[in-house]
């Protein structure tokens, strides 16, 4: 029983390292993403590994009370098979797709499976056996633990109870895993077709259905872009609130139209601030901000106006100033620049206030 469980550790360990072969040769991601990976590998062993201290234990101590708790750890084992089936019928009738459960299923039946269903139902009837033997002989008034053995059982119970949850949660998950792959496909699948759709009616000039299509997109890239790593959705997102308030201007809806251009202009200086060298982002923001200078302009909030004229041709004059810039990209920054210093300064001398301009 101990070799079996001496194995078992091997395997978790094994296939934790055999799912990342390129670590064993590249020093670099293994400085990288050793400090990321070791606490789950960690943490998956000591989890593999508890039945087999608690047999230790029980083989040390000798105390009668733990074999209740050695025989769930080993009926929860047995349940392998049956988790991942269970869970893949589970996430077959929530998508209403049966696809996907053909591979559970097969793994609910696999050597490892039906190996740890044999083992794990074979010892918890062994040691059930054992423990209605010492019933049998032991008095019930003798069989009462005395109270420094309870509290010394009671981390071991709390253990036994982290055990069971993560072993029944890790094959649970690993059940739905393609019921999830097949989740995250469809909702792909809607957003490409709430872009493509907001993007067609924006060419065609139907703003009011691209306004629609726009905002079915946002929940999910909303979602997406609160992942702090998923930069790509935070870039749609900063676009798709663009699009959205250039259309509301089309559509005399100020109030709202600069509501998103704000909104975009927050997420491009989180990208700024994420990556200060990137010359696409800080364009994107001084753009942003002369987006919300010409909604401002166009409610008649010349001072604001001027205000983000400014902002815009700083962040501009910045780039401009970083010599990091392709000739074609310091071509389009000084249009740009142009452009907009042209647009503030004929705003600026239409006869705003000196007042309007202060902080």
């Amino acid at each position: 029983m101990l070799l079996l469980w001496f194995i078992q550790i091997a395997y978790v360990a094994a296939t934790t390292i055999s799912a990342q072969p390129q670590l064993l040769n590249d020093p670099q991601l293994q400085r990288e993403r050793l400090g990321a990976e070791s606490l789950p590998v960690a943490i998956g062993t000591v989890i593999a590994a508890w039945p087999l201290l608690l047999l230790l234990l029980v083989c040390l101590l000798r105390w009668p009370q733990l074999l209740l708790l050695q025989i769930a750890l080993f009926a929860t084992i047995a349940l392998r098979g049956i988790l991942l089936a269970a869970s893949a019928i589970i996430g077959a009738l929530l998508s209403s797709n049966w696809l996907p459960v053909a591979q559970p299923l097969l793994a609910a039946i696999d050597p490892q499976s039906l190996g740890a269903m044999f083992f794990g139902f074979y010892s918890a009837n062994r040691t059930w056996r054992i423990y209605r033997y010492y019933k049998s002989v032991v008095p019930s008034q003798d069989r009462k633990m005395p109270l420094n053995r309870q509290l010394a059982v009671i981390p071991v119970i709390g253990l036994s109870s982290v055990f069971i949850a993560a072993y029944c949660w890790i094959h649970v998950e690993a059940g739905l895993e393609d019921w999830h792959k097949a989740r995250a496909a469809k909702t792909q699948a809607d957003l490409d077709y709430y872009l493509n759709t907001g993007d067609t009616q924006y060419a065609e000039a139907k703003m009011s259905d691209a306004l629609v299509a726009y905002q079915k997109a946002i929940p999910i890239l909303e979602k997406w872009a609160a992942e702090p790593t998923n930069h790509q959705a935070s870039l749609c997102l900063s676009i798709v609130y663009s699009n959205m308030g250039d259309i509301c201007v089309q559509l005399n809806q100020f109030d709202n139209a600069l509501n998103f251009h704000k909104k975009a202009v927050g997420i491009n200086q989180k990208r700024v601030g994420l990556n200060s060298s990137d010359v696409q982002t800080q364009i994107d923001l001084a753009v942003g901000h002369y987006r919300i200078g010409v909604v401002e302009q166009a409610m008649n909030d010349h001072g604001s106006a001027i205000k983000s004229y400014d902002k815009s041709l700083s962040l501009l004059k910045i780039v401009e100033a970083s010599n990091r810039l392709s000739p074609d990209v310091a071509k389009s920054v000084k249009d740009l620049k142009d452009a907009f210093s042209e647009l503030r300064n004929a705003l600026h001398q239409s006869g705003v206030k000196a007042e309007d301009l202060s902080p």
